[in-house]
């Protein structure tokens, strides 16, 4: 069963201003995901650099955000890494022995 995540990336951009210089700046876009949960090795916190984004992407910063870890690679998602393991349904209160 695949699980919907919202993946998020930054989106890099240059533009010109009044004094013709050139100016990049990075936005932070949202886009959906489907992961398998089988496929999933680690979920943890992710901190966006504060001076790799702009002033609008950092106020969405707020958010929390989670790496998620896969067989495949690995991407920034939406979500504390609870709300993240909840949602793939990886939670688990047992320990194990060993």
């Amino acid at each position: 069963m695949l699980i919907k995540l919202y993946e998020a990336y930054t989106v890099g951009d240059q533009y010109t201003d009044r004094h013709d210089r050139a100016i990049a700046r990075t936005t932070l876009e949202k886009r959906e995901r489907y992961v398998n949960p089988d496929n999933v090795v680690d979920v943890h916190l992710y901190t966006w650099p504060q001076n790799y984004l702009t002033e609008e992407a950092s106020k969405r910063v707020g958010e929390r955000f989670s790496r998620v870890i896969t067989t495949r690679g690995d991407f920034i998602v939406c979500g504390s890494p609870t709300e993240v393991a909840e949602q793939l349904g990886t939670v688990s209160k047992e320990l194990l022995k060993g």
